[in-house]
């Protein structure tokens, strides 16, 4: 749902959903609370047409921006929109592809990576893609912060070095 389901909590954020070839059909949970948090998509400029009026009519807002040469939504510009559209704090809760895209662009500040109890080895889906790195000084250095034991679930804690 991308909502706030804390006891007590009554923020309602904007939800935003990168779907750069709009694959969404209007139908996914998402929509079902959407007069209680408002629903942004981003896609492509070349995605319109019927399906980006089938999402509108089901209540969410289209926002285009241009892809980069990965044909995938450049975050740098799809930051920009947002930032000009007053959002200047983003949760991005999303799978090894979004995760990596913006790790890539150094389109973070905090980094929260949760561990689940148990392993399923190389049958399961990588965390991260493949960030593109040919040589040690180019990869990603973290700031280990903070570590949290949740049941039998680890969440670590990084930040983006100043």
């Amino acid at each position: 749902s991308l909502t706030t389901r804390l006891y007590g909590a009554n923020h309602r954020p904007v939800r935003i959903v990168f779907d750069t070839n709009l694959r969404l059909s209007g139908e996914e949970k998402i929509f079902d609370d959407i007069a209680d948090a408002p629903l942004w998509i981003m896609t492509s400029e070349e995605a319109t047409g019927d399906k980006a009026e089938t999402l509108i009519n089901a209540g969410a807002d289209i926002i285009t921006v241009p892809t980069g040469a990965n044909k995938k939504i450049d975050l740098v510009k799809a930051m920009g929109v947002l930032s000009e559209n007053g959002i200047t704090r983003l949760l991005v809760e999303g799978g090894a592809e979004m995760m990596t895209s913006f790790l890539r662009a150094g389109l973070y500040d905090t980094l929260y990576w949760f561990r689940a109890g148990s392993m399923i080895g190389s049958d399961g889906l990588n965390a991260a893609q493949a960030l593109g790195i040919e040589k040690m000084e180019q990869k990603i250095i973290l700031d280990y912060t903070d570590r949290l034991e949740l049941g039998d679930d680890t969440l670590d804690i990084y930040r983006r070095p100043r």
